[in-house]
C-alpha cells in the first residue's frame, strides 16, 4: 500500500515542550514517541488514495478544546472561536486542508487515535468527492435543533470508514473487544452506535443527505435567512456554505 506523501504535521511550540517534558496531564499513562505517532498518521493516510493530489496539514495544539478534532477545507474561513493561529494559518495557506487536533489526542489509546485520524481523513474525502453533501450536512447541524451530530450522514459515513479501517488493521475480534471495554468504562452513546454499525450494509450518503434536507424544509429556511435585513455571523457562514454547496455541478 503506497503512502500518501503530502501530509504535513505542525505542532505548537507549547505542545512540543509539554510532550518533551512528558507532561502527565497530556500523556496520562501512554508513552509518547514522536516518530511512532507521525508514522501512524502517515500509515492511516494510505487508506485514503483520494488524498494523493491534495495537501493536508495536521495541526496539533496545546489547547484543550470542546471538540477533539476538526477539519477545515481549502479557501474556507475558519470561525472566530478557533485557535488564533489556526485562523492565521488559513490566511497564510488558503489552499490546504487543515485537520486540527487538540492535545487530548495524546491521552487516547492507539485504537482510539487511529479511529480519530481516519475519521478526519474521511471528512477530507467527503469534501473532495461530494462537496455538496459535506456542506449540507454541516448546515443541518446548525439549523435542525432536534438533530444530533451523530445522525448526520457525514458522521455516519466517517464512522463506517473508521470502523472498516480498524477491523482491517486489528481484526474484528480485537475491535469488538475494544468497543466492549469502552462500554464497560463509559456507556457513551457513541460506543453503543459504533458497536452496532454494519460496515457491510449499503449506505448512500448523497441520498440520505437530500432526504433529511427535504424532510426538514431547509431550502425554505435558507431563503428565510437570505431575506433577512441583517444576518448574524453564523447565518452569513451558513449562506456561504450553502452557496459553496450549490456550485457543485452534477452533485
Amino acid at each position: 500500500m503506497r503512502h500518501t506523501s503530502n501530509i504535513e504535521l505542525q505542532y505548537t511550540t507549547a505542545l512540543v515542550e509539554l510532550l518533551r517534558l512528558g507532561d502527565k496531564e497530556v500523556l496520562k499513562s501512554h508513552h509518547w514517541d514522536k516518530g511512532e505517532f507521525e508514522k501512524r498518521i502517515i500509515d492511516i493516510s494510505a487508506f485514503f488514495p483520494e488524498l494523493r493530489d491534495h495537501n493536508v496539514l495536521i495541526y496539533l495544539t496545546h489547547h484543550r478544546a470542546k471538540t477533539l478534532a476538526s477539519m477545515h477545507p481549502p479557501f474556507f474561513p475558519i470561525g472566530d472561536g478557533a485557535d488564533i493561529y489556526l485562523g492565521k494559518l488559513r490566511k497564510m495557506r488558503p489552499e490546504i486542508f487543515i485537520i486540527n487536533f487538540s492535545r487530548d489526542i495524546f491521552s487516547l489509546d492507539e485504537i482510539a487515535q487511529v479511529l480519530n485520524y481516519s475519521h478526519e481523513f474521511q471528512h477530507v474525502v467527503q469534501y473532495i468527492t461530494n462537496k455538496r453533501c459535506y456542506f449540507l450536512s454541516r448546515i443541518m447541524a446548525r439549523l435542525v435543533v432536534s438533530m444530533h451530530e451523530e445522525d448526520l450522514p457525514t458522521e455516519i459515513d466517517t464512522d463506517r470508514a473508521s470502523k472498516r479501517i480498524l477491523e482491517t488493521i486489528y481484526g474484528k475480534r480485537k475491535v469488538d473487544d475494544w468497543i466492549n471495554q469502552r462500554l464497560d468504562e463509559d456507556p457513551h452513546s457513541f460506543f453503543i452506535r459504533f458497536g452496532k454499525l454494519d460496515i457491510d450494509a449499503e449506505y448512500d450518503i448523497k441520498q440520505r443527505t437530500m432526504q433529511l434536507w427535504e424532510e426538514n424544509h431547509l431550502d425554505e429556511e435558507i431563503e428565510r435567512i437570505r431575506n433577512k435585513k441583517r444576518q448574524s455571523k453564523d447565518e452569513q457562514r451558513i449562506l456561504k456554505m450553502y452557496d459553496e454547496a450549490m456550485t457543485e455541478r452534477g452533485k
